[in-house]
């Protein structure tokens, strides 16, 4: 069976908790492609959907913390495009509802851009910041456990 994305050490950010964030977020869309190929029915692709928006949130606010404490010089536009990314979200999910009540399943085109939006989010923004955090001399600091993101 094909997969949404495969873990590698290019998508690593040099932080393990928030390695291990991006693994999670690319297991829960794994767990949607799966569920949309399935015909597991759109109750179970909306509780995906909804577990992808909860741990997006929880990982954003980790991943701003440490950007802060370290005093990260492109946190506001790193912010910026993680409230892009959430208002995204939003409307997939208010799409994918849409569907589901059309009784279509997530397109193709849907999965697709989720898997681009993850990997291109971690190889474009994320990298800045772990290269920012290596010139620092700052080798996988401690992330907090995380809150409500604000945005």
């Amino acid at each position: 069976m094909k997969t949404v994305i495969k873990w590698s050490d290019d998508l690593s950010v040099g932080v393990s908790a928030l390695d291990d964030d991006h693994k999670k977020l690319i297991d829960i869309l794994e767990q949607l492609f799966v569920a949309s190929f399935a015909g597991v029915g759109a109750e179970q692709i909306d509780r995906t959907l909804q577990d992808l928006h909860h741990y997006t949130k929880h990982h954003f606010s980790r991943e701003e913390r440490v950007m802060e404490e370290y005093g990260f010089p492109s946190l506001e536009p790193h912010k910026f495009q993680h409230e892009k990314l959430i208002r995204q979200l939003d409307e997939i999910e208010a799409r994918v509802k849409g569907e589901a009540e059309g009784n279509q399943e997530p397109s193709n085109e849907l999965i697709d851009f989720l898997r681009e939006w993850l990997i291109g989010h971690i190889q474009e923004y994320d990298h800045e910041y772990a290269a920012f955090l290596k010139e620092q001399g700052v080798d996988d600091p401690p992330v907090p456990a995380g809150a409500a993101h604000g945005g």
